[in-house]
């Protein structure tokens, strides 16, 4: 099977998992931070940490002009950020997913969303472990 494939199929698991939460009116996955800007606030960066296993929150959910920080810390692969585009669910990708380089252990990669909507992404290097976020 194409890593493609298994990212694609772990994105859309990604996004069945969140919807069902959602539904239920559930709590998304997090480190124990609430990722979710009230109206008014001022803007605020979330942090992404990605590990040996994957990113730490996979789903985050934000407001328009809140940042996120990929936060490198892994000890196998390098980190480089990109969007994940699928056609079936998302044709877009953000313009600021793309990293130019690969981020080292103990660097970070920051990105301000300022358009709505549910946005995949992916370490380059290690195309299985992806993530989402959701901008509202």
């Amino acid at each position: 099977m194409k890593k493609s494939n298994i990212a694609i199929g772990l994105l859309s698991a990604a996004v069945i998992v969140l919807g069902v939460t959602l539904l239920r009116g559930g709590a998304l996955p997090s480190d124990g931070t609430d990722i979710t800007a009230a109206a008014g606030q001022a803007q605020k960066t979330v942090v992404v940490t990605y590990t040996d296993y994957g990113f730490k929150p996979p789903v985050v959910k934000i407001n328009r002009g809140d940042s996120v920080q990929f936060v490198n810390d892994s000890g196998k692969a390098a980190l480089r950020v990109v969007p994940l585009t699928d056609k079936s669910f998302n044709e877009n990708a953000y313009p600021g997913l793309a990293a130019s380089k690969s981020i080292r252990r103990g660097e970070n990669f920051a990105v301000s969303f300022t358009l709505p909507g549910v946005w995949g992404f992916t370490n380059a290097n290690a195309a299985t472990m992806v993530g989402v976020v959701i901008v509202e």
